[in-house]
């Protein structure tokens, strides 16, 4: 058994955020933390509600949030302590001080995100899109300012060393444990070698990306349309920016409510949309207790992947459904003509 403690992946500048849980007592701070993940995750629902100028009663909160609870990342999170419902809030929130106009809140909310994780960072090419430059600005100053913080608290040499012997090592590419559920999982279960794997993958996640940023409009819209845009930069860093453990998928809670605030626009197709929108929950809520059992061979190895399947699912049906609001606004203009 290799007694070496593990790495810590997160940027330095996260120890600003997190480091006053770690002076608890070990036992009170996983109860602190796990009261801080449930309210994260209740305030989200709320502030994407808001941010949709929704008003939502006590039983639409509550089937939202009981969905949410009862899916495995849910719970994954909870059980391993992770960061991500606190990481939902934060970019839930800046969403919705973009929305309200007040970019500097907003971009401040990515920043601390930032911060504790990289990988938001890719909410800035929505923000790019949108020409929201103060948010961008912003999210800048700050991340510049939170790692300097983390600097000045860990000092020169431990950041030096996170980035220059930590952070490129991250493995991503050749991961076939079931837990990875992004795209270069599924690579590793194919049996592809890691060189090829490795440019699939990029070609993959720069596409999603070029997807994502093309189908995004340059002018404010509903904020059901911009929620889905917003959905689509984060299914495009779920399924191809590395690694996506299953309680990585908590984030989706974000898409999943863009399609839901957006069914009035759906019209005839309303209830196959319906359908693929619950299949897409199942697919990322389930659990395999025992994938050992599905990998017994060569060709079951992809039913591991279900929670790749719906988060493309998912992704197809924020691009349909951006179509569908597309549609019915322009119908609605020419009528005002």
């Amino acid at each position: 058994m290799n007694s070496q403690p593990e790495k810590y992946i997160y940027p330095p500048s996260s120890l600003v955020f997190l480091a006053p849980i770690g002076w608890l007592p070990y036992r009170l701070a996983e109860d602190v933390w796990t009261l801080i993940s449930f309210v994260s995750v209740m305030i989200a629902i709320i502030v994407l509600f808001k941010s949709l100028n929704k008003k939502k009663s006590l039983i639409i909160f509550l089937m939202v949030f009981g969905f949410f609870m009862l899916s495995f990342p849910a719970k994954f999170t909870l059980g391993m302590g992770q960061i991500n419902m606190f990481i939902l809030l934060l970019i839930s929130l800046s969403f919705y001080f973009f929305r309200r106009k007040r970019s500097y809140l907003s971009g401040i909310f990515l920043a601390i995100a930032l911060a504790i994780k990289l990988t938001p960072i890719v909410l800035l090419l929505f923000y790019i899109r949108k020409k929201q430059w103060k948010i961008v600005i912003s999210c800048l100053v700050f991340s510049f300012a939170f790692n300097l913080s983390g600097m000045l608290f860990l000092g020169t040499s431990a950041t030096g060393d996170y980035w220059n012997n930590v952070f490129p090592y991250i493995p991503t590419i050749g991961n076939a444990a079931y837990y990875n559920q992004a795209l270069t999982g599924w690579l590793a279960r194919s049996l592809i070698p890691d060189s090829i794997s490795k440019v699939i993958n990029y070609l993959v996640f720069g596409s999603l990306l070029l997807i994502s940023f093309v189908k995004t409009n340059t002018t404010l819209e509903s904020p059901e349309s911009e929620l889905s845009e917003y959905g689509l930069f984060i299914l495009s860093v779920l399924i191809g920016s590395g690694l996506a453990w299953q309680h990585h998928f908590v984030i989706t809670l974000i898409p999943f409510t863009a399609l839901i605030s957006s069914t009035k626009s759906w019209g005839k197709r309303f209830c196959l949309l319906t359908f693929l929108l619950l299949l897409a929950y199942i697919l990322i809520a389930l659990n395999i207790k025992d994938p050992s059992v599905i990998a017994s061979n060569y060709f079951s190895k992809f039913l591991l992947s279900h929670v790749l399947y719906g988060s493309v699912l998912l992704y197809i049906l924020l691009i349909i459904s951006l179509k569908l609001q597309l549609s019915k606004t322009n119908k609605r203009r020419n009528k005002t003509l």
